[in-house]
């Protein structure tokens, strides 16, 4: 299989994995906090196998850019895709153990979840919120230029001579924004220069 047909795949499993836990998460609204309910349970066995298409799809999309995403990437995938297992922990005790509790009246189906799930539920969502952080920061990092983001460190420097490059027209023949096509030096002193389809320089 090649790389391209992996990362395809990759990404059809995190769309459909994406489309099932939203699709499992509308019953919810209308059942409310009725474990005991049929459709209480197939929602929780319909978001279990949108988070295993998530956890197959999610190493392929890292390995596109890990090369480029750095620590900061590898920190948010992993926290992302301990996540997601949890999830996937946490969805397979609602959808096979409960109703089995239920059924033999060691779990009031009614009342609030177990503490231990509740505790599993808050690990989950705390492993979201740092590796999605995380995780985003490292692609967009990814997917912008390297030559912006030479401009904006030129930029951010203090000093006349450290202005670097800014964009003077981004039109290209399709008439749509294109960065580096023609920037112009932004430096009196003549230090710095920016030409066609070459990255910002800036001179000390």
């Amino acid at each position: 299989m090649s790389s391209t047909t992996l990362y395809r795949l990759s990404g059809i499993s995190l769309l459909i994995g994406s489309l099932l836990l939203i699709i499992g998460d509308i019953p919810d609204f209308f059942t409310g906090n009725d474990q005991s309910s049929a459709i209480f349970t197939a929602s929780a066995l319909i978001r279990l196998i949108g988070a295993m298409l998530i956890a197959l799809g999610l190493p392929g999309m890292y390995a596109r850019f890990a090369g480029r995403a750095g620590v900061l990437g590898l920190i948010g995938f992993t926290f992302t895709f301990l996540y997601i297992l949890v999830g996937m922990a946490s969805e397979t005790i609602v959808a096979f153990i409960f109703p089995v509790l239920i059924a033999h009246g060691l779990l009031n189906g009614s009342g609030l979840p177990p503490l231990g799930l509740l505790i599993i539920s808050l690990a989950g969502a705390l492993l979201a919120l740092l590796g999605g952080i995380l995780l985003g920061i490292a692609v967009i990092r990814v997917a912008m230029p390297s030559r912006w983001r030479l401009c904006l460190r030129n930029q951010q420097r203090p000093g006349p001579a450290h202005r670097g490059c800014r964009p003077h027209h981004f039109r290209s023949r399709s008439g749509l924004a294109r960065g580096g096509d023609v920037v112009k030096a932004a430096n009196p002193g003549g230090g710095s220069t920016c030409s066609k389809r070459s990255s910002c320089l800036s001179a000390a």
